[in-house]
């Protein structure tokens, strides 16, 4: 009976291992891509760049923005932002997994980043706010439960 219960473990254990290191793979990819979007098509002047003591001078820097793609408006302003969370969340899924404590944080981050546009949007906040930004948080929150949902009901009905 013990011997049937660590084999049980055991495969949950891998199982769970492989999930969080798909989930943190896809939180990294998304959050490069997101970089990638944001620094290769905004203005160099913009503050973040000062906060965060990037030459925009830099050969690396001027590599990423070398980019003949021509990106509609939303890809530009809108999906960074998006990614960004998506990518948080599904970095949050990595590390807490099926615990539902999880949750604490996604309604954290997600108030926190509507919370940051809202404040923008009153100008009580340094950015410009805009109402495309949150129907996109909204969207990645939908995306992400029905990602959780749809992921741990596969995982259940497939034990059986």
């Amino acid at each position: 009976m013990q011997n049937i219960r660590d084999e049980n473990s055991e495969r949950f254990m891998k199982k769970n291992y492989r999930c969080r290191i798909i989930f943190s793979c896809l939180s990294l990819i998304l959050f490069f891509v997101a970089c990638w979007i944001y620094v290769s098509n905004r203005s160099t002047d913009m503050v973040i760049y000062d906060w965060l003591s990037i030459d925009v001078n830099n050969q690396l820097f001027c590599f990423f923005r070398n980019t003949e793609i021509e990106f509609p408006d939303w890809v530009l302003y809108n999906l960074p932002d998006a990614l960004w969370l998506l990518s948080f969340l599904f970095m949050n899924e990595a590390i807490w997994g099926k615990d539902n404590r999880k949750y604490i944080f996604v309604a954290v981050i997600t108030i926190f980043a509507l919370s940051i546009e809202i404040l923008q949007m009153y100008t009580l906040f340094p950015g410009t706010g805009d109402m495309l930004d949150i129907i996109s948080y909204v969207i990645v929150l939908i995306i992400y439960l029905i990602n959780n949902f749809l992921f741990y009901c596969y995982e259940k009905f497939s034990k059986n």
